[in-house]
């Protein structure tokens, strides 16, 4: 951010004043409108050209995050891949027997616990863990780290997917459904939160965007399922509503998990950006002091 001075006397002048790239952080004389180092608009905001410590810390160190959350990025994005592949196969070849309601929305489910554990602070290419390039905040709930929370309560996605296609169809199988379900949208709460938060280590905001969008979706669908049961007294408003959300919440979770994913990549070239920065810094000041007399 340029240097403001208060006061007359410790003003630099308009030739001296210092100002650094919001990108890469080359001196700027005043005028400048463009770095000519890496090309980027003077004035631009900083939280967008923003050079973050993962990219300070160099390629050997980002390669194994940005693999790891490209890994993740592509676990989200298999779900919505096999249903769009299925429909087109049977809709277009009429191969296959394709691809009901039912059986896209297990698909998609059954991702998430692998999403989850993969956003998790532990083992090579974590954020957020004892190693971590960059420092990311861990909240708690109930005083446990809400990650772990988010990777216990995950297993219930399985729960009630097993539940829904091999239980026997009693009041026993709709309990343990209903509550599998419930366990499921904490996981997916808390993991949204997490990934906020891993978001804004790296200065994006998107995770917490699509976090507010599911809350404000699940909270404005459960007041308007509340407000048509009111009137036609019948339990079906809230079935609809609990699909809805179900579906804004898996949703959100693959949305942020390829918006990490991009992040990484994006951290990966700007990395290798910095190296290359640094080595013409390195050959300009080598020919600046050969000019030396």
């Amino acid at each position: 951010m340029p240097v403001s001075f208060l006061g007359g006397a410790g003003r630099q002048s308009p030739k001296t004043e210092t100002r650094r790239c919001v990108k890469c952080g080359y001196a700027l004389l005043a005028g400048q409108k463009r770095c000519p180092e890496c090309g980027v608009d003077a004035s631009a905001p900083r939280a967008r050209y923003a050079i973050t410590q993962l990219q300070q810390a160099g390629p050997s160190v980002v390669w194994p995050i940005a693999i790891r959350f490209a890994l993740m990025g592509g676990v989200a994005a298999m779900g919505p891949l096999i249903v769009i592949v299925g429909l087109l196969l049977h809709w277009t070849l009429d191969f296959g027997p394709g691809v009901s309601f039912g059986a896209a929305i297990k698909i998609l489910m059954g991702v998430l616990p692998v999403v989850v554990l993969l956003s998790m602070p532990i083992g090579p290419g974590a954020l957020g863990g004892e190693s971590s390039p960059v420092e990311v905040t861990r909240a708690k709930l109930l005083g446990q780290p809400i990650h772990l929370l988010a990777l216990a309560f995950s297993l219930c996605w399985w729960i009630f997917i097993g539940v829904i296609t091999y239980g026997a169809g009693g009041m026993l199988s709709v309990i343990i459904a209903l509550l599998a379900l419930v366990g499921a949208g904490a996981s997916a709460y808390l993991h949204l939160c997490w990934m906020a938060d891993l978001g804004l280590a790296i200065a994006d905001e998107g995770p917490h965007t699509v976090l507010n969008i599911c809350v404000g979706t699940a909270l404005l669908t459960i007041i308007i399922a509340l407000l048509v049961a009111f009137f036609v007294a019948s339990l079906a408003p809230f079935f609809l509503a609990i699909a809805v959300i179900v579906l804004a919440v898996i949703l959100g979770e693959i949305v942020v998990a390829i918006q990490l994913s991009r992040d990484m990549m994006a951290a990966l070239v700007g990395a290798y950006e910095e190296v290359a920065r640094a080595q013409r810094r390195a050959e300009r000041a080598r020919e600046e002091r050969s000019r030396l007399p």
